[in-house]
């Protein structure tokens, strides 16, 4: 796991668009998850 997250790092340090849109989706999917937990 640790070593996915440090080849995906090392990766889109190198491309700033990868970077922006990878951002992008992990917070569209923290508001979901919030959404979801606020339901309950």
């Amino acid at each position: 796991m640790y070593v996915m997250y440090s080849v995906i790092k090392g990766f889109y340090s190198k491309n700033i668009y990868v970077k922006i849109i990878t951002n992008l989706i992990l917070k569209n999917f923290l508001r979901e998850k919030i959404k979801k937990y606020k339901t309950f």
